[in-house]
């Protein structure tokens, strides 16, 4: 379980570096900059491209808050998962793609790490 949790925490440092690296390359993209929606949408696009689901089913799936962090809530595998596509999308702007091009490439390629969702049943009136 600690060893589990010092993996995590590796795994999540170096997430923290890479977001900013794609960040830093969204806004010094001549094809992206000046569109402040560019963010989210990379966002979704990396966490429905590396898990298969986009963070309010992950959320819903197991049970936390609707404004927790994702980030707090994934196993190891999930954050490498996510680390190795947020690298992928950092090196395709680089290279001057735009978000649809992407995206289209991105979807391509399928899904890095698909996990297991059980969301609960809603309760029936």
């Amino acid at each position: 379980m600690k060893t589990e949790l010092l993996q995590r925490q590796l795994v999540r440092t170096s997430g923290k570096a890479g977001r900013r690296e794609m960040t830093d390359a969204i806004k010094e993209s001549s094809v992206l900059s000046g569109k402040w929606y560019v963010y989210s949408n990379f966002t979704k696009l990396l966490y429905k491209t590396a898990l298969g689901y986009d963070v309010s089913k992950l959320r819903e799936a197991r049970g936390v808050d609707k404004k927790a962090t994702p980030l707090n809530f994934l196993n190891k595998n999930e954050l490498d998962a996510l680390n190795k596509r947020q690298n992928q999308i950092t090196t395709l702007i680089d290279l001057g793609m735009d978000y649809q091009t992407i995206k289209d490439v991105l979807s391509n390629q399928g899904v890095i790490y698909q996990t297991t969702l059980k969301i609960p049943e809603k309760a029936r009136n």
